[in-house]
C-alpha cells in the first residue's frame, strides 16, 4: 500500500488559527539554482489554482503551504477540512518538486 504523510504545524496568531506545512528544505531554491521564474511558478501560479491554501517562501527560503482561519468562526468540521486540504496540497507539491516524502 502506498502511504504518504505530511506534518502540519498549528499555531494561534492574533485570534486566527495558522496551519502551515513545509514543502521543501531551507534554501531549496538556492540549492537547486532556480530562477525567480521557477519560484513564481511554484507559488503564485499554485495560489491561483488552490483557493484555500497559500503557497509562499519562508525567511529560510523554504517553500511552505499555509492556511489562516479566524478562530471565532472555526468549527470542528472546518478545522478538519482545513487540515486535510493543507496536507493534501502540500504533499502534492512536495512530490512534484522532489518525488520524496520528507515532511
Amino acid at each position: 500500500m502506498f502511504c504518504r504523510k505530511q506534518t502540519i504545524e498549528i499555531l494561534e496568531v492574533d485570534g486566527r488559527c495558522l496551519l502551515q506545512s513545509r514543502i521543501t528544505d531551507d534554501g531549496f531554491f538556492k540549492q537547486k539554482k532556480m530562477t525567480i521564474r521557477h519560484i513564481l511558478r511554484y507559488t503564485l501560479e499554485r495560489n491561483r489554482k488552490v483557493d484555500l491554501a497559500e503557497f509562499t517562501i519562508n525567511p529560510q527560503n523554504a517553500l511552505i503551504a499555509r492556511i489562516f482561519h479566524p478562530l471565532a468562526h472555526l468549527s470542528r468540521y472546518e478545522f478538519l477540512y482545513c487540515v486535510y486540504c493543507l496536507a493534501v496540497e502540500a504533499d502534492r507539491l512536495e512530490y512534484v518538486l522532489s518525488h520524496e516524502d520528507n515532511f
